[in-house]
């Protein structure tokens, strides 16, 4: 048996002495406690020596109402309405998080109305090992993950006196992306900002919950006509295949939206932020940017025609740094080689002509535009030239972190402008330059595969799978360019011509396998899949042979899965996103 006291007063296992109302012991105890009783106080001694957990009430005050302490008891008398005790805390184990009582309430014995009542229950049988192994010697520290799950107890608890002194104490903590997570974390469900799944770490299964209450609750149709593109996402991610027709539902409302843009503007001079925005949220889709690829041209087209000779975009015949900001990040992820000069024309312009140079020339500190500025810089080839741009830039957006852990610009969402600001950090050291031909050429040839691959159809498939081996090849090189350490060169034959395909993922396996990056001799990951894929690719070419669509996209995934791992493993970088 174990004991399991549980007082309302915030302050009751802070300090000895330790009591509890007689009136109040024995209350949920299970068949153990029927040989104790408190008039027979020498039957209180069985209970010395026996594991016991001390705890507070659900909704009581205090700094630290959320610890569970574990030990033994060493004294109880009674003394007057009271019982008096002694609690020697386990020096291994003496505090256990508040979740694990909870997580196992029913293995403990636990009614569901204990939480909300002062009172001692002597508990049959043992306390799981599962609810102390978490356990610590020393009480946690209070950074701020633990502070705001306390936040959010106090909220459901409705203790606004809690809520507010909570709040005060996370605004004491200094700005940090932890304390943007449990922003996040606690704003989730009001936001719909789905997009920041990426960041609290949420469970497969959670997020597989989630997708089935916005499908059963009926709040699909809301959400795909208020947030279409994060609805999109949401699905895109963690979508089932028997849920196919809700993607495709959200996929034509975001070409609702993208179609009504174009046809607005036939012809234009400018265009507004609310008008390019949802261009830019594609970025973040890989099914809208696969399945609508025509209508994002036709919009990259018209908006990129209005750019000024100077380099920057306007709004009402004046520079705007939001507008501009964005869409060079919207021509670097959605456009191609032949925006580039546009692209660098536009960098520099925000280099010119913002504080970013010096962050104490911040006067009105538009965080979309300064977050979207920073990645086109990290994005433009420029970077090692304007890293002082960057350095400035990246400080800025952390002072501007609100003191509860959130980033707020105008027009947007807070949940929203933290997910950007988020983004941004998470990603600052993988963006892809937009001046490295083979690797541009790669990225690009693999979404012309996928177009095709996606459009269907027998000719279709077999320039597919060209254009698919084409991107893997291109990879390649791109990665000899890069890691000169490597010794690769891509030419042979006195640098007359590329080593091709085949060769090249011999000589990058043979070579990672001298450096022991590979070890124990193990080939390439994908490469039989890449191999396969070459040949069906030969045979295309060679003898007009067809390739069916299971080939196809067995070669497609390995492409994919190929250029992902190893641009990350041994370039630090994501061409793919």
């Amino acid at each position: 048996m174990f004991n399991l006291i549980v007082s309302g007063n915030g302050n009751a296992w802070e300090k000895p002495p330790y009591s509890m109302d007689r009136s109040r012991f024995g209350e949920y105890s299970g068949e153990d406690a029927q040989g104790i009783s408190l008039k027979e106080s020498a039957s209180l001694q069985a209970l010395i020596g026996i594991p016991t957990i001390l705890m507070y009430e659900l909704g009581a005050h205090g700094d630290n109402v959320r610890l569970v302490r574990y030990g033994r008891l060493t004294r109880i008398e009674l003394a007057g309405k009271n019982l008096q005790f002694n609690f020697t805390p386990d020096n291994e184990r003496a505090y256990i998080p508040r979740a694990r009582i909870q997580e196992f309430a029913e293995s403990l014995g636990m009614d569901q109305f204990e939480d909300y009542r002062t009172h001692w229950a002597v508990k049959d049988g043992d306390i799981p090992t599962e609810v102390i192994e978490h356990g610590q010697p020393e009480p946690p520290q209070r950074d701020i993950k633990l502070v705001s799950s306390e936040l959010s107890e106090a909220i459901a608890t409705k203790n606004d006196t809690r809520a507010a002194a909570l709040k005060q104490e996370i605004s004491s903590f200094p700005p940090s992306l932890d304390k943007a997570v449990e922003y996040l974390r606690e704003n989730f469900n009001s936001s719909q900002s789905f997009e920041a799944l990426k960041h609290l770490g949420a469970s497969q299964e959670d997020c597989r919950t989630l997708v089935e209450s916005v499908i059963e609750q009926n709040r699909f149709a809301e959400i795909k006509n208020n947030r279409p593109f994060s609805l999109v996402w949401l699905l895109e991610n963690y979508g089932a295949p028997t849920e196919e027709r809700f993607l495709d539902d959200a996929v034509a409302a975001c070409e609702e939206v993208l179609r009504g843009i174009l046809a607005k503007h036939s012809a234009l001079e400018s265009f507004t932020e609310d008008e390019l925005r949802p261009l830019w949220q594609c970025i973040s889709c890989h099914t809208l940017k696969l399945r609508l690829r025509r209508v994002i041209n036709g919009l990259l087209a018209r908006f990129a025609s209005c750019q000024s000779a100077e380099g920057y975009w306007h709004l009402e015949d004046q520079p705007d740094l939001r507008i501009t900001s964005m869409m060079v990040v919207v021509l670097q992820r959605l456009g191609n080689d032949s925006h580039r000069t546009a692209i660098r024309s536009a960098v520099l312009w925000l280099c010119n002509n913002s504080p970013y140079k010096n962050a104490d020339l911040f006067e009105s500190r538009d965080l979309v535009a300064m977050v979207l500025a920073l990645e086109a810089v990290r994005r433009s080839g420029m970077l090692v030239d304007l890293e002082h741009v960057t350095a400035a830039g990246d400080r800025s957006v952390h002072e501007l972190q609100r003191p509860l852990g959130y980033w707020q610009a105008e027009k947007w969402e807070k949940a929203d402008t933290t997910v950007l600001v988020m983004d941004y950090f998470s990603r600052s050291g993988s963006m892809l330059e937009q001046v490295d031909g083979f690797l541009l050429m790669s990225r690009d040839f693999f979404r012309k595969a996928e177009e095709l691959a996606y459009e269907g159809g027998v000719n279709n498939r077999r320039l597919s799978a060209i254009a698919a081996v084409h991107a893997m090849e291109m990879f390649l090189y791109g990665l000899f360019e890069r890691r000169e350490d490597l010794g690769i060169s891509a030419f042979g034959n006195r640098g007359q011509q590329t080593l091709g395909p085949r060769e090249s993922l011999a000589t990058l396996q043979r070579r990672l396998q001298e450096e022991k990056i590979l070890v124990d001799n193990r080939e390439l990951s994908y490469r039989d899949q890449l191999s396969t894929l070459v040949g069906h690719r030969d045979m295309v070419i060679h003898r007009a042979s067809e390739i069916s669509f299971a080939e196809l996209d067995r070669g497609m995934k390995a492409v994919e899965g190929f250029i992902r791992k190893y641009g990350a493993d041994l370039m630090k970088i994501e061409l793919l996103q």
